[in-house]
């Protein structure tokens, strides 16, 4: 099955298209290497199958979120709330990608941001006085991730 791989959460073989190259990868080090529970990890979700996103004044666009790990009890009103979006990309890492995960965040409201490559992590978080995400290269374990929320 050199044409497939093996994803971790859906449990099945998949295309191994180059963005699916990239989100197996992740998947594999965030669950082996840095802890991430494969129970509280999303992939491809529709905005609209968030049970805590409401549109803001239009309807919500007919988007995917690549992949959303959820935290549990990190949020007053909802048992699992989105803690880390990530977008998945098999091109470098732009602006406008950059600019598209924060698009999507308008939404999807994770406390953390990810756009990752091939070669590269990038983690983002809204810094309050700048008032915009800020982001840095790298991905820490969920357990240091919860501590940052």
């Amino acid at each position: 099955m050199s044409d497939s791989i093996f994803c971790l959460v859906r449990q099945t073989w998949v295309k191994a298209l180059p963005e699916e190259k990239v989100r197996q990868a992740l998947l594999y080090d965030m669950t082996q290497r840095l802890h991430y529970p494969l129970g509280y990890i999303a992939l491809e979700k529709n905005l609209c199958q968030l049970p805590h996103v409401t549109p803001l004044s239009s309807p919500l666009p007919k988007r995917r979120a690549d992949l959303i790990v959820f935290g549990k009890d990190i949020h007053p009103h909802h048992a699992l709330y989105p803690l880390l979006l990530v977008e998945c990309k098999a091109v470098p890492l732009t602006p406008k990608v950059l600019r598209q995960v924060i698009g999507y965040n308008q939404f999807v409201r994770a406390f953390f941001l990810a756009v990752v490559n091939q070669n590269t992590i990038l983690l983002g978080y809204y810094h309050p006085i700048q008032k915009n995400f800020c982001f840095q290269e790298g991905l820490p374990s969920y357990e240091d991730l919860l501590k940052l929320k």
